[in-house]
């Protein structure tokens, strides 16, 4: 099926890392002993790493600390148009929410809040201010995955493409086109279906 697009894709993340590189250094999060985190920066010159914070004398294990992490949080990360994105997702939390923040740490905004039986999965991919990915949608026992457009500058979140089957999943980009990957449930023999996917307005 073909649905539409508006320029080249950039892949910026996949759901099982919890690094993004910039262009300076990288940025990682680590777990810490009480069970909360930090975020650290990698420097690609002098190798060193260091909690994101500018703080002097900070323990790193409060809100007050731009590298902290709450307890029971998955934080992804990713790095686009010098923005620092983070994805984070808490047990203690009832909704996955997408963070802005500069390189440095500081200004952190957040972009979206989804709703308890939603979550964000697989490949993020980007186009401009465009950012591209699966949601999941749980309710009352059934399962609908939906492509969606988010619009960093608008925050506005828009559905383009229902993939019908929850095996239905972002695979990447090319050039200006989103690939689907479908797997068949039933019987892993069967060639995966690949599908090309337009953005449309």
């Amino acid at each position: 099926p073909a649905v539409s697009a508006s320029g080249p894709m950039t892949p910026l993340h996949s759901m099982t890392t919890f690094w993004a590189g910039g262009p300076e250094g990288a940025y990682v999060t680590v777990n810490r002993p009480e069970y909360d985190g930090n975020i650290l920066y990698i420097d690609y010159t002098t190798h060193t790493a260091v909690p994101l914070c500018s703080q002097a004398n900070c323990a790193h294990d409060s809100d007050s600390c731009t590298a902290w992490l709450a307890k029971n949080t998955d934080c992804y990360l990713f790095y686009w148009q010098d923005k620092l994105y983070m994805l984070t997702s808490s047990s203690l939390e009832s909704s996955d929410t997408l963070w802005e923040v500069e390189p440095n740490g500081q200004d952190r905004r957040k972009l979206l809040e989804l709703e308890s039986h939603q979550t964000i999965g697989g490949t993020i991919l980007a186009s401009g201010r465009q950012l591209y990915f699966s949601l999941m949608e749980m309710r009352d026992g059934q399962t609908r995955k939906l492509l969606c457009r988010f619009d960093l500058d608008e925050c506005k979140l828009t559905p383009i493409h229902n993939c019908l089957d929850a095996e239905s999943s972002l695979l990447g980009g090319w050039d200006d086109w989103l690939l689907l990957e479908t797997v068949d449930p039933v019987d892993p023999s069967v060639p995966n279906d690949l599908a090309h996917v337009e953005e449309y307005n």
